[in-house]
């Protein structure tokens, strides 16, 4: 069976450790996966800050129809 890859985007709009705490629980979902690289972003809103992560990773329970 062939590997894809597929990424996962988590985003917080508050506190760095709100952000910390969402990363890890993602993380912990994709236990069973190859985590090929994890790019992480803070931007300034006027809501307040902006945590963004982009997690790529195999994605091998897939099946092509």
């Amino acid at each position: 069976m062939a590997s894809r890859m597929k990424v996962d985007v988590v985003e917080v709009i508050g506190n760095k450790k709100e952000f910390e705490y969402e990363l890890d629980m993602k993380v912990q979902e994709l236990n069973r996966s190859e985590i090929i690289n994890i790019s992480i972003a803070v931007s300034e809103t006027n809501r307040g800050t902006r945590y963004t992560a982009a997690i790529l990773h195999r994605y091998d329970d897939a099946w092509w129809k």
